[in-house]
């Protein structure tokens, strides 16, 4: 609990500081407010801590003091003008929710839903391949060493290479509470900020307040998003900046293009896919209104792109190489490869037609929410209303589209077959809920579709500006830019997430038809509790309509929390928390894709070192050792002394102390 509060007040901290600034620059309006908040606190926490890693003082009284200090001069700091406190709407918009009935339900589904994922990322251990890879892991070693930069004697490519802005913040909270019960709070709060960004774009583009709220509640139960609103990653966090960027960008005041500045650059800084946004944001820059600002708008890109390339500068003094050490870099491009970049985008559209969470009965589950949806159009009108009961049957059916889909997905499988002369390949549906795996659920691609049929229609009626456009159409460009440049996976959809975001901000235009929005709020509330209840690295263990639910993450330790992904590792973690000391020095020889955080325990309060490859057999700059499997036959049975060896062959060793205690060179 003492851990929890210390990164409750340092989050605070910053917070004030981020309002207190907007507040200073002039910001009113909730939207603006709220983000320029969110982007200038982030800013603030990034430059702390880099300043603290300048002098190796990364500490909880440096970052204490750091933060309390930002706040204090910025209160203090002499404001140019006088700010009057945003009017508040609240009031008027409840009461719109209250009378749009769809809103209502997306909105009480929606809060359900945040206070379930909020209890994951407080209550459960962080468990996701890549945060337990890299993202914690790299954080484990900045705060033993105090300071943020490359890690030596890397297992993994990722734990320098990758731009480290999300990790900055998740260190700053872990730097704090010693602790990472609140880690998945950064891309919690995230989430949150794309929610309120999808809003303000939508009001930008003059849609009402209810319109553009259910575009933003919309968006918050599309499944990756969902489910990432938990974890350690950082798909959402550089969505939240590039949506706010977005936002800022639209605006006319020199603030507002500074912040977009401001954000462009955390961004650029916290994930390589943030370069895939920036022709939107050049052509979002051009086309927006007025267009006397053109100019200061690409300025802003372009000083946002620089401020943000620092670690990527870094990455070439470290190496010589813009991205780093990162793993098979030449075999992850696919630029100029014509057929492998078409069966690449036929893939990409296959997996945006997913059905995360629904396993086998559960489907089932779109039916019946369909059935409540089609009633309550009917039974929520007037009597004049009930003569036309061609609304309820409309509403049934465009809610029961999941089903439309499954035999699309089935049939474009096999055409892709055909196509692409992939004999070999088997079909199977998209069914999977993962913080990864997940795309954006059924809702998801008819979304993007109608949003887009609707924008085009409105715009060719001079009914809405032409930068709604570049919103609509971005997702279908996004993944049309990835295909030519990347190879395939089935873990894209996470890249995917701000152009469904500049989607979702039309997304409210449903809202002016009655059937059409009471479908789309069925659909999301029970795509957002398949996904949660059946989320493969946290599943809730709660029975709906399918038997044999997995085993409810909120009943496992630790350590079988951190292996629901990755079973093989059981035994060793169950070791290293049940026998190893939180104050041990542990010894790590392991390689690409393996686990690196746990070794530092819960607390962090494990020294944890990296043993160089190739390993000396006389190596023993620790306690205790933990060794992959191929790792394994290099150490010294005269230095270590095996505890502990599992069926595919990692083992566990415990210094026998006769060996040289100074690591060999790298």
């Amino acid at each position: 609990m003492l851990s929890a509060t210390f990164s409750v007040v340092g989050l605070g901290l910053v917070a004030g500081t981020g309002f207190a600034t907007a507040r200073a620059l002039g910001a009113t309006a909730f939207t603006e407010l709220v983000l320029s908040a969110y982007t200038i606190g982030s800013a603030v926490v990034l430059g702390l801590v880099l300043v603290l890693s300048a002098f190796d003082a990364v500490s909880r009284t440096a970052l204490f003091a750091g933060a309390a200090t930002a706040l204090v001069v910025t209160i203090l700091f002499p404001r140019r003008r006088r700010c009057r406190a945003p009017r508040d709407r609240t009031r008027r918009l409840l009461a719109d929710v209250w009378n749009e009935p769809p809103l209502l339900v997306l909105a009480i589904a929606v809060g359900g839903a945040l206070i379930y994922v909020l209890a994951l990322g407080l209550g459960t251990a962080p468990n996701t391949w890549d945060s337990l890879t890299y993202h914690l892991a790299r954080v484990g070693f900045w705060l033993q060493e105090r300071s943020i930069g490359y890690v030596a004697n890397p297992y993994d490519g990722r734990l320098n290479g990758n731009p480290p802005g999300a990790e900055i913040g998740v260190a700053y909270l872990l730097g704090l509470g010693h602790s990472d019960l609140l880690a998945g709070i950064v891309q919690f709060l995230a989430a949150l900020a794309c929610a309120v960004g999808v809003y303000g774009i939508a009001r930008r583009l003059g849609l009402t307040a209810t319109e553009g709220a259910f575009g933003g509640l919309l968006f918050l139960t599309l499944p990756i998003v969902l489910l990432q609103a938990s974890t350690t990653q950082n798909d959402v966090v550089v969505a939240s900046f590039l949506v706010a960027a977005t936002y800022f960008l639209l605006g006319d005041q020199r603030r507002e293009h500074i912040v977009a500045a401001l954000a462009i650059g955390m961004a650029v800084s916290t994930k390589l896919t943030a370069i895939y946004a920036l022709p939107f944001m050049a052509v979002i820059g051009l086309i927006a209104r007025p267009r006397t600002h053109r100019v200061r708008r690409m300025l802003a890109v372009a000083a946002g792109v620089a401020a943000g390339a620092w670690w990527y500068v870094i990455n070439v003094v470290e190496t010589g190489h813009v991205l780093g050490d990162l793993p098979d870099r030449s075999g992850t491009t696919t630029l100029l490869r014509f057929k492998t970049n078409l069966d690449t985008l036929y893939k990409f559209g296959l997996d945006s037609i997913d059905f995360s969470g629904a396993r086998g009965a559960d489907m089932l589950l779109y039916a019946g929410a369909a059935a409540v949806a089609g009633l309550s159009v009917t039974l929520g009108r007037t009597a004049g209303a009930i003569r036309r009961p061609w609304r309820a049957v409309s509403t049934a059916v465009l809610a029961l589209s999941p089903f439309v889909l499954l035999p699309a997905s089935f049939a474009l499988w096999h055409g892709y077959v055909v196509l692409f002369e992939a004999r070999d390949a088997s079909w199977s549906v998209p069914t999977l809920a993962s913080d990864s795996f997940s795309w954006f659920g059924p809702l998801g691609v008819l979304a993007v579709v109608g949003a887009a049929g609707g924008a085009i229609r409105m715009v060719r009626a001079f009914l809405l500006d032409p930068v709604a456009l570049v919103l609509v159409l971005a997702p279908a460009a996004w993944l049309i830019m990835l295909a030519f440049t990347i190879t395939y996976d089935p873990w894209r959809g996470r890249f995917v997430i701000f152009p469904v975001a500049l989607s979702a901000a039309l997304w409210g235009l449903a809202l002016r038809r009655r059937p059409v929005a009471a479908a789309a709020a069925a659909v999301a509330a029970t795509t957002a509790l398949l996904s949660l209840v059946n989320s493969y690295e946290k599943p809730s263990g709660l029975r709906l309509l399918q038997s044999n639910p997995p085993q409810s993450i909120w009943s496992l330790d630790r350590w079988q929390v951190q292996t629901t992904v990755r079973t093989e590792m059981a035994p060793v973690l169950r070791f290293l928390e049940e026998n190893v000391p939180q104050s041990a020095s542990v010894a790590l020889a392991i390689g690409q894709d393996d686990f690196g955080y746990p070794a530092f325990g819960s607390h962090l309060s494990r020294m944890v070192v990296l043993v160089p490859e190739p390993s000396t057999s006389t190596f023993s700059a620790a306690r205790w050792l933990i060794a992959n499997p191929a790792r394994v036959g290099s150490v010294s049975r005269e230095c270590w002394r095996q505890q502990l060896e599992t069926e595919d062959q990692w083992a566990v060793f415990a210094s026998k102390g006769s060996c040289e205690t100074t690591p060999a060179s790298p």
